[in-house]
């Protein structure tokens, strides 16, 4: 039997952040701006990953129970298929949700780590914590100084 060769999925280029920012209010010597984004999927060849990226959009960091639940399929079939077309599991798929929210935000806004913690997907008591532990890790400094690299 011939074997199908494709090219896998990068969950790392299927989302783009754009960033709108307008100014909220002018004053003497500073200009105070609001800022809204939205997280854009890439769309592929495969609607099994167009769903499934788009609902990591929708519902960030969770677990491969509740996607697979979403999309109406068991666990372990979803887990396979998900390990075949793209190499790598849920968390790294959240990851790099997180990772593009986290960067842009970080790079193209004045925001609070707290809110950017929060559009990267980590909620509730001790997030921006959380959030800046699985930042450092990720890119050895802290958000914060990150934002000011040169």
């Amino acid at each position: 039997m011939k074997q199908t060769k494709y090219t896998k999925i990068n969950p790392d280029e299927m989302f783009t952040v754009v960033v709108v920012r307008t100014i909220k209010h002018d004053t003497s010597d500073t200009m105070h701006y609001e800022y809204k984004f939205r997280v854009e999927v890439r769309e592929t060849a495969n609607d099994f990953i167009n769903l499934f990226a788009r609902l990591v959009v929708l519902y960030g960091k969770d677990s491969g129970k509740t996607y697979a639940s979403m999309m109406d399929v068991d666990e372990k079939g979803f887990n396979a298929a998900l390990m075949v077309l793209t190499g790598v599991g849920v968390n790294e798929w959240t990851d790099a949700l997180a990772t593009a929210v986290a960067e842009t935000l970080l790079r193209e806004t004045s925001l609070p780590i707290k809110k950017i913690a929060h559009a990267a997907g980590w909620s509730g008591r001790g997030a921006q914590g959380s959030f800046s532990r699985w930042f450092s890790k990720r890119y050895k400094c802290a958000p914060s100084k990150w934002r000011w690299r040169e």
